[in-house]
């Protein structure tokens, strides 16, 4: 049933449009394209398929990897999973975030490079971790609780996907207080050549 679901999407679509059956695409073209004149353009791009597990699927996924156990309730469009010191939403984009306790809102003051290197043993501690993402990115953030109240100024780890990396892209975000990690959370999204695309040129 889904197979001529994602053909017929894929004669339908624009770049990088949604389906409502739950994939997305993305047109790559070679870098070496000239768009400025006449005088060359590419003739095939490569297409790539956002590669997708279902919401539910996703955050029992994610509840084993953290060793939290309950049942899921469906919030809004979002799937949650709320324990005495831990809470778990995936959201319809397929993005998540995870946060460990209530956070007490004082700011982390040690060296950057060291929040880094704590964000990223975590990452990867929990298998969250991904090939080609950027340089960390540490920044101050006053950021929320999850019921939505506001707190201190942190700090914030991100780590973005390489820009010239077709099988990834979004980001992680590592967020510290005073006492250290106490949530994380995933816009990233991983994809998979699909086929080649012919191209027209300019002006066609």
């Amino acid at each position: 049933v889904l197979l001529p679901a994602v053909l017929f999407g894929f004669l339908a679509a624009e770049n990088g449009r949604e389906f409502k059956y739950g994939f997305s695409y993305t047109l790559m073209v070679p870098e070496e394209a000239e768009f400025t004149g006449q005088e060359a353009y590419p003739e095939t791009a490569m297409t790539y398929v956002r590669v997708l597990r279902p919401q539910e699927e996703t955050l029992s996924a994610l509840a084993e990897t953290f060793s939290l156990s309950g049942t899921p309730e469906k919030e809004g469009d979002s799937f949650v999973l709320r324990t005495a010191d831990a809470y778990l939403s995936v959201f319809p984009d397929y993005g998540w975030i995870y946060s460990m306790r209530s956070p007490t809102g004082l700011p982390n003051e040690r060296p950057a490079d060291e929040i880094a290197a704590e964000a990223e043993a975590f990452l990867r501690q929990y298998d969250l971790w991904a090939d080609g993402l950027q340089a960390a990115e540490v920044n101050e953030t006053p950021g929320v609780n999850p019921d939505g109240t506001e707190r201190s100024s942190g700090k914030q780890v991100v780590y973005a996907a390489d820009e010239a990396d077709h099988t990834v892209t979004g980001w992680l975000s590592v967020f510290f207080d005073n006492s250290g990690i106490y949530e994380v959370s995933s816009s990233l999204y991983r994809y998979a050549p699909y086929r080649e695309a012919k191209l027209a040129s300019p002006g066609e």
